[in-house]
């Protein structure tokens, strides 16, 4: 339950940092929705980012896997509002690269998400399963804040666990089915 300050990048980069006490989300050391693991957990007005990296041009790959989130709920956006990916609202998934694509049927359970970005060839992918094709935008990735866009005031009250940007499309990775067994075993998750 303490806060959280840094959510670190494991390949030592660009961390996330929050340093306000009170924007900080709370660490979960145990999770039941997925598979009891921790998790990083923000009340609807914690928030963490954005980062310092440089912003990655598309194609580019988001994978988040995540539990609670609710109508209004934002899991990852980039600095000064350029982009978001996973905003619940209507009862489906949206992203955003500088236009919307959205589908799914977004619930408050767990769930790994997915979001490719390649101009009007991008998808979204709710547990490895596509639930929308289309123009998401030409926006880059980066710098990247988890919770919240600071201009609009979107926030979210959810769970994050992992958080993965992949320069390109994740699913052409040789390591890509391995890491779908792997979230699939750790999270407890069904994952096409």
């Amino acid at each position: 339950g303490g806060a959280v300050g840094t959510f670190p990048d494991e390949i030592g980069t660009a961390d996330l940092t929050q340093g306000t006490g009170s924007a900080q989300p709370a660490f979960q050391s145990s999770v039941a929705a997925l598979g009891t693991r921790a998790t990083v957990k923000s009340d609807g007005a914690d928030w963490v980012g954005p980062t310092t990296i440089t912003i990655i041009t598309q194609p580019f790959s988001v994978v988040v896997v995540e539990s609670g989130a609710s109508a209004g709920s934002l899991l990852v956006s980039t600095a000064g509002d350029l982009g978001w990916c996973f905003y619940m609202s209507g009862g489906v998934w949206l992203a955003n690269a500088g236009s919307t694509i959205s589908g799914g049927s977004a619930d408050s359970g767990a769930h790994m998400l997915r979001f490719y970005a390649n101009g009007a060839s991008s998808k979204l992918a709710e547990d490895e399963t596509v639930v929308v094709t289309g123009n998401a935008g030409t926006y880059g990735a980066g710098p990247i804040q988890l919770f919240r866009i600071p201009a609009p005031g979107f926030n979210s009250a959810a769970h994050l666990a992992f958080v993965g940007i992949y320069a390109g499309d994740v699913t052409t990775d040789p390591k890509w089915a391995s890491f779908k067994a792997w979230a699939a075993t750790h999270y407890g998750l069904t994952i096409a």
